[in-house]
């Protein structure tokens, strides 16, 4: 019978072999950390423009013959297999990619969950041809390049694997299956007729209404700050935030889609833009239906999204109701701004605290803080958050404490080791007492006070390395 998790990590393991070379032969690199940061990528590529356009050849060559069909034959199953894990799992969506925000969101997700779920980032580029998009090839180097700095999370054989790499088919189901381009559609609906009129029961009557009363929608949807653009605050005013949406339209698409868009009235581009932030919202609710977890969207835009859902008590959302309602506090309240400091732990770091199970210990203490909160307060974000924040500080509060027992205890060995240091040393100056001394007494005491000095050190490391340890640096940071 097969094992879903031996199959889950021969895949990935597989996979990451696969996109390391790929990105090797269009680099000349073997990791991403020696290629660029996330805020340097671009620029790289631009100053490095020729040099990558000749490798890149050769390279897309390899990866059409080598990804694609490694997709084709174990895409399907990948996904099954995912379907198979159990504990505490997220998975992340609300929108395409996997940038900075979205390993700075794993890493600090893993500190208290079993398994990040994450959609392949370079899945959808072997997936359909993404006409629209300007830059297919740069898209892709850079989704690899993203998606590679999790190698060391993938290459741990943790006996959990504390991410899992799926392909969710979002550009194949959009594009051929008409159950999910309804559910799209119908949310999208959903949505407006909360917000802007209750009349609106298909995405027909959406559209008729964004036609029939033009000025009125494009007023309505600003009022209920339904517009956000990428990068972008919420509650900007709509025309702003219509310049900023056209704007990173105009870098990133293609010329043949932005000549069909700027054909659009101000009302259809509005309508179109809320549904590209909507869209996505659909997938990641039926990945975390499908999945059995709770939604983690990285991205602050797109998690605004996700909560207006949320807000309007959205038929779709009730898979929630089968999960553990503190579980989604929990998410919820770790992925407040005021926790935001707790991705900054390093992966190599969650390698060592996974290996030991603290992610458990992290999770059930926290869970235990709630206790303290009345029933009104669970829905109050601010006020979880805050209760998360001082039990984290109670943590920290505790591992200084410890810290301090250390160095009191070895200072007192010290003290001791040095009084007999001394007395040795003593004693050897006085020709009477130098034969019940030896001349090996003062070297045997300084070895003792170097030992002393290890174990201090190792015992002091032992607690840096605790969850809460790296979590006390990582505030620092």
């Amino acid at each position: 019978m097969a094992d879903p998790l031996k199959d889950i990590v021969g895949y990935q393991k597989s996979l990451f072999a696969l996109l390391s070379e790929f990105f090797r032969r269009a680099t000349g690199v073997d990791t991403p950390e020696q290629f660029a940061t996330f805020d340097s990528f671009s620029d790289v590529i631009r100053g490095n423009a020729t040099t990558l356009s000749a490798r890149g050849q050769d390279a897309f060559v390899w990866a059409d013959e080598n990804i694609r069909p490694y997709y084709a034959k174990e895409s399907a199953a990948a996904y099954g297999n995912a379907r198979q894990l159990g504990g505490l799992k997220l998975v992340q969506g609300g929108g395409s990619g996997f940038l900075s925000d979205h390993l700075a969101s794993v890493r600090g997700s893993l500190l208290y969950a079993d398994t990040v779920l994450i959609p392949d980032p370079v899945f959808p580029w072997f997936e359909t041809e993404r006409l629209e998009e300007r830059f297919r090839h740069v898209k892709l180097i850079e989704a690899v390049f993203a998606v590679l700095h999790l190698k060391p999370l993938i290459d741990a054989d943790l006996r959990i694997p504390p991410v899992c790499i799926f392909p969710s088919f979002e550009k194949s189901l959009d594009k051929d299956d008409d159950v999910t381009r309804q559910g799209a559609a119908q949310l999208i609906t959903d949505v407006l007729a909360y917000y802007i009129d209750p009349g609106l029961q298909q995405i027909d009557d959406v559209r008729q209404f964004a036609v029939k009363h033009s000025e009125r929608f494009v007023e309505k949807v600003g009022l209920a700050s339904l517009f956000v653009a990428p990068g972008g605050p919420v509650g900007e005013p709509i025309h702003d935030a219509l310049a900023r949406y056209i704007a990173n339209l105009e870098t990133w698409r293609s010329p043949e889609w932005l000549a069909w868009f700027h054909k659009l009235p101000i009302h259809a581009q509005v309508l179109n833009g809320i549904m590209e932030r909507i869209a996505p919202q659909y997938h990641l609710l039926e990945n975390a239906d499908e999945l059995a977890s709770h939604p983690l969207v990285a991205v602050e835009q797109q998690a605004y999204y996700l909560r207006i859902i949320a807000d309007m008590d959205n038929a779709r959302l009730t898979h929630l109701q089968a999960l553990i309602p503190e579980h989604e506090m929990l998410i919820r309240g770790l992925g407040h701004e005021r926790m935001r400091w707790l991705s900054n732990v390093p992966i190599d770091a969650l390698i060592e605290l996974r290996r030991n199970g603290e992610n458990v210990q992290f999770r059930d203490r926290l869970l235990n803080s709630f206790s303290a909160l009345h029933r009104a307060d669970l829905n109050n974000i601010d006020r979880v958050a805050a209760e998360i924040g001082t039990e984290i500080s109670r943590m920290q509060a505790e591992h200084d404490a410890h810290i301090k027992e250390i160095q009191e205890k070895y200072q007192t060995s010290y003290s001791l080791t040095a009084v007999g240091a001394w007395a040795a040393a003593g004693a050897a100056f006085i020709p009477a007492l130098a034969p019940f001394v030896g001349t090996a007494a003062p070297f045997a005491l300084a070895a003792k006070y170097a030992w002393d000095k290890i174990a201090e050190t190792k015992e002091r490391d032992a607690a840096e390395r605790s969850l809460i340890g790296v979590v006390a640096r990582s505030a620092d940071r």
